[in-house]
């Protein structure tokens, strides 16, 4: 899993930016910065994040949700959706990344094993899913309504 680092080296990547030029665009110290690269252990102070986000123009979101903080912070709206269809959970005492947790619907009848990383790739396919057939309905919506007939 890449960390907040191998995020923000990505979109230095993307803006063809070297670290002196973020540290200039982001008003902190180019000794902090590589200092903070070169540890990879501890993060940034908060303020040194948001600098950063914004000579990036990101948003602080942006660069930690695929880190583990976002993971988990995804993971959990996955579950809060779940349980807002009637959902429940049991967790293996040895709950991880790759542990199982069981879904339980009881009205519907449904139970099902599955580990986190298994449910966080179905929900990413149902996203991509529903963002193709929200726009072909949206292609298809305009063009009945204002479709010109030939």
């Amino acid at each position: 899993m890449a960390d907040m680092y191998d995020i923000i080296q990505a979109l230095l990547n993307q803006k063809d930016l070297n670290k002196r030029q973020l540290a200039k665009l982001a008003d902190i110290p180019y000794s902090s910065l590589i200092s903070a690269f070169n540890r990879r252990s501890e993060s940034f102070s908060s303020s040194h994040l948001q600098k950063i986000a914004s000579a990036l123009e990101v948003t602080v979101d942006d660069i930690l949700e695929h880190t583990s903080h976002g993971e988990e912070k995804r993971f959990n709206e996955i579950i809060d959706t779940l349980e807002d269809m009637g959902f429940s959970f049991e967790y293996d005492d040895n709950y991880n990344l790759y542990g199982n947790l069981n879904l339980l619907h009881e009205e519907q009848g449904i139970s099902i094993s599955i580990n986190q990383a298994e449910l966080m790739s179905f929900f990413d396919n149902i996203s991509k899913d529903s963002e193709y057939y929200r726009e072909r309905y949206i292609k298809r919506r305009l063009f009945l309504e204002f479709g010109n007939e030939e």
